[in-house]
């Protein structure tokens, strides 16, 4: 199905994941998680081989003990940049959301990569069951807090 661009919703969706880190809203950022929802980083080049090797790949439950550990002590400060936002429809109530995305830790570029988002539709509003951070950066520096 070919990629369209991502109603408002969804777009607001892209957008909330990256203002809520940016701000280190990490609680509310879970909550944009179904709870069986995954998040994993993996460099492209391992991706586009089909090589399973992630830096990280965490269930929601390992994401929340993971910004436990790490939230008291990780004090950059993070901007990202996020583009060209699409959505391919998978019938009314689920869907896959892409975008590319600039990660700036204090001040200095980190991350290049393209966000993916599998969705579901839950209650009123959209859930990430699955997101993959696809990363084109060489340098694959120390991933402690999510990107």
């Amino acid at each position: 199905m070919k990629p369209t661009a991502a109603p408002p919703s969804l777009s607001d969706l892209v957008l909330r994941y990256a203002r809520l880190l940016d701000r280190g809203h990490y609680d509310e950022w879970l909550e944009l998680f179904a709870e069986n929802g995954s998040y994993s980083v993996i460099p492209r080049e391992n991706r586009d081989r089909g090589a399973r090797l992630f830096v990280l790949n965490d269930s929601k439950a390992q994401l929340q003990r993971r910004i436990a550990q790490f939230r008291d002590t990780y004090h950059m400060k993070t901007i990202h940049m996020v583009t060209n936002v699409e959505v391919e429809p998978d019938g009314g109530e689920a869907g896959r959301v892409t975008s590319y995305f600039t990660l700036y830790r204090d001040g200095v570029l980190v991350f290049v990569g393209q966000y993916e988002f599998d969705v579901a539709q839950h209650g009123t509003g959209w859930r990430i069951r699955r997101c993959q951070v696809v990363l084109d950066t060489e340098l694959v520096r120390i991933i402690q807090m999510p990107i």
